[in-house]
């Protein structure tokens, strides 16, 4: 199914001009970049001044995709940034207009000093809702609903997947092994920071992502506007089928599998809490050997909240895992924005069966980006990591 009716409004305007947009969602980018044109068209030269005042800097933008029971799913929530105005007699006015989610204003702006004294309590989550609060951004932890919501699943289907599976799971560890930080979502409400204050100049996204961190967790933004605190979800069932063949067949139209040694470590050493500046005095000490990497290439990691040895044995383990995987990236363009009735989203699973590459099996989408023009009409880039990569 086709997923190409897209509606894009500034500042509350629909706007019925626009010949092109580029909209991404990346995982890893604490503000994801968009970027769209609008024609003047014959418009009377009072509409065209409006049009030019409407995608000023500063402007408010959402872009709506139709989903496949004819609702519409938000896509993007953001700013813009920058407007460029060319004129040529073809083409007439077109204004060009870039700019960035809703997380810009979390990386542009500064945290205050006293963050955790306007938060209700210092559990992580209620410091985030404190410093997001400024913009009215929405937080939540149940990155599941999140992701059906930007997929364009019913909502009653993900409630009641949602309710099933955690009745089954009951926060056992079947749930915790299926979640990049071996934690359940509804685990994250409970840890809490405490005596952590932004330093001067520390943007309010440095300073919340640091401490989500050190709690083994993510944060990024979702298309829709809304911050997602939480860890990879390895569990959840494949959304997509991506092919490529030898003979051009499949729906990629065309993409890279880059393969890289870069960031692979043969060794990896971990050593805890210690009295001292010694790491090396510490007897918390965790060790693991990668059996395909040819060469030697260690890394020693001084981790002063490793406080036990199972700790210390279970962050080598996912160091190396990390490593392992790290090193492969997949970057495909597909047609249209969605597939077998669901849009492409970020924090999904792919099935990829990649035949020039020799790859087959279940990568995690990290980043999305739907493109429209004239001269390619509507595709989406996905790029996609092994599953498991990301360990926290």
């Amino acid at each position: 199914m086709r997923h190409e009716r897209v509606t894009l409004t500034v500042d509350g305007r629909e706007l019925d001009g626009w010949t092109e947009y580029e909209v991404a969602s990346d995982m890893f980018s604490p503000a994801s970049g968009f970027a769209f044109a609008v024609a003047a068209g014959r418009s009377s030269t009072a509409e065209r001044e409006r049009l030019r005042d409407l995608v000023s800097p500063g402007a408010s933008v959402t872009l709506q995709v139709r989903g496949f029971d004819g609702a519409s799913s938000r896509q993007l929530s953001g700013i813009i940034d920058k407007r460029k105005t060319s004129t040529t007699r073809q083409h007439g006015t077109v204004y060009h207009v870039t700019g960035r989610d809703v997380g810009a204003f979390l990386a542009d702006s500064d945290a205050p000093l006293d963050l955790l004294s306007q938060a209700e309590s210092t559990a992580f989550l209620d410091v985030v809702r404190a410093a997001v609060d400024p913009w009215g951004l929405e937080v939540t932890a149940d990155a599941a609903a999140a992701r059906d919501v930007l997929t364009g699943r019913e909502i009653t289907r993900t409630r009641r997947r949602l309710e099933r599976d955690r009745e089954r799971s009951a926060s056992g560890p079947r749930a915790q092994r299926n979640h990049a930080n071996g934690i359940a979502p509804e685990e994250i409400p409970a840890l809490r920071i405490a005596q952590a204050k932004p330093k001067p100049g520390q943007t309010v996204w440095d300073f919340l992502s640091a401490h989500a961190a050190r709690l083994r967790l993510m944060l990024w933004i979702s298309p829709d506007g809304r911050v997602v605190v939480g860890s990879p979800d390895y569990g959840q069932a494949s959304s997509y089928g991506l092919v490529r063949k030898y003979d051009g067949t499949g729906n990629v139209l065309e993409g890279d599998a880059e393969d890289s040694a870069d960031g692979l470590y043969s060794h990896i050493e971990v050593y805890g809490r210690t009295g001292g500046g010694d790491a090396y005095r510490s007897r918390l000490r965790a060790f693991a050997v990668s059996p395909s990497l040819p060469f030697t290439r260690r890394l020693v990691i001084h981790d002063q909240s490793i406080r036990t040895q199972a700790d210390a044995d279970a962050r080598a383990a996912r160091e190396l895992m990390a490593s392992e995987l790290s090193g492969r990236v997949l970057s495909y363009s597909v047609e249209g924005h969605g597939q077998a009735g669901l849009l492409y989203a970020i924090d999904t699973i792919a099935d990829v069966i990649d035949e020039p590459a020799g790859i087959r099996g279940r990568y995690y989408v990290i980043g999305r980006s739907f493109r429209r023009d004239r001269s390619q009409g509507t595709s989406t880039n996905l790029t996609l990591i092994p599953e498991g990569a990301i360990q926290l």
